[in-house]
């Protein structure tokens, strides 16, 4: 297993030297230090267990992309689809 440069997410490299997880991020290019956020990988996979329902509400260990964020009453209202989205979105706009 291998760390994408960019965003974070692990990967199976197809080949020896594979650094990022997609085109998309390799073209983005490697990420200082200073501006990655950490993955909390269980997060992830609990936000998107295919055992939860989409209209249930997101839980507090649920995946934020940040966790200290002053609307966290507001974010508290999201449903799993929203958060799920939320995320999909972000990671496939290169910003995780």
């Amino acid at each position: 297993m291998a760390e994408c440069l960019h965003c974070g997410v692990e990967f199976t490299p197809r080949k020896e030297g594979h650094v990022f997880h997609t085109v998309e991020c390799r073209h983005r290019g490697e990420r200082r230090p200073e501006d990655r956020v950490p993955v909390d990988h269980e997060a992830i996979e609990r936000l998107f267990d295919p055992r939860r329902d989409p209209d249930e509400r997101v839980r507090a260990d649920d995946w934020h992309p940040s966790p200290a964020s002053p609307f966290g009453e507001l974010d508290a209202c999201d449903t799993v689809e929203k958060r799920r989205r939320w995320y999909t979105n972000l990671r496939d706009l290169g910003r995780l």
